[in-house]
């Protein structure tokens, strides 16, 4: 118990001077060099207007992920470990959701980043889950760790669920979907993706075929618990900048709380 005791507060205790794994000179010496290649990644946590995207490619099983920001970067990278095809762990760092939206020259003096690091979970053939671990840096304007929190644990699960609606519940004249959100339940989850106005994240959304469908669902050993809903589709604006985009507005909703084994369907019977 002293031995395991000890463990953990050298886990907690932050650790100065240490620098974070991709300087910005090194991530843009690789951009610049054409080693890194813009484009062909997933979608990073805090992308959006004025960043982009570069891919490092070191084996077929072995990817780094660089964003920068209007063409500056904060050492901010994604790392994929992948066997078969299959990923197998990923390192991700970035600035914590507050700090993506100062200003360059608050930026300049110190930074707050989210680690996480992410192993994923099989049996056989198929991805039923996830082990998550938090962490939070602060760093000076050289990268240097001046101060680091513990790990926050997250473990989640998935499942395919088919949702079988009460025919009555639905006009045969409208075009149904059914969403799957999932509550955060880590403290340090917000830091690396902000959820939505309800403190949820999306998770599936699939069209209602014959008064069912099969969605994703996904929730955590720390809450679990899913939002369901069934939306209606919507017109698009007439000048829509994105017309691709389904848009939708609820119908209604249920929070269901899983215990046990899941069931591979659900019915539901009333709004």
């Amino acid at each position: 118990m002293r031995s395991l005791a000890i463990l953990l507060f050298f886990c907690s205790v932050s650790v100065a001077g240490e620098l974070l794994p991709y300087s910005p000179s090194e991530i843009l010496q690789k951009v610049e060099s054409k080693e890194a290649v813009e484009g062909g990644g997933p979608s990073l946590a805090g992308s959006g207007l004025g960043t982009s995207t570069y891919c490092w490619k070191l084996t077929d099983d072995h990817y780094v992920f660089f964003l920068l920001r209007d063409g500056k970067s904060f050492s901010e990278y994604r790392e994929e470990h992948r066997k078969s095809g299959r990923y197998m762990s990923i390192r991700e760092v970035f600035l914590t959701v507050p700090e993506r939206e100062k200003k360059d020259d608050h930026l300049k003096l110190a930074r707050t980043y989210i680690c996480r690091e992410t192993r994923y979970i099989w049996f056989e053939d198929v991805w039923v889950g996830e082990d998550r671990q938090y962490k939070r840096y602060v760093t000076d304007a050289k990268g240097q760790v001046q101060q680091e929190s513990g790990w926050s644990s997250q473990y989640i699960l998935r499942q395919t669920l088919t949702i079988r609606i009460r025919p009555a519940m639905l006009s045969h004249e409208k075009e149904y979907y059914v969403e799957v959100l999932r509550p955060a339940s880590c403290g340090y989850e917000p830091d690396f993706k902000e959820p939505d106005q309800d403190g949820a994240y999306f998770i599936d959304r699939q069209k209602v075929i014959d008064n069912q469908c099969a969605v994703r669902v996904e929730w955590s050993v720390q809450a679990p618990k899913s939002l369901i809903r069934v939306s209606e589709r919507i017109p698009n604006p007439k000048e829509d900048a994105t017309p691709f985009l389904i848009r939708t507005k609820p119908v209604f909703s249920r929070s269901v709380m899983w215990t046990g084994n899941l069931p591979l369907h659900y019915n539901w019977e009333t709004p």
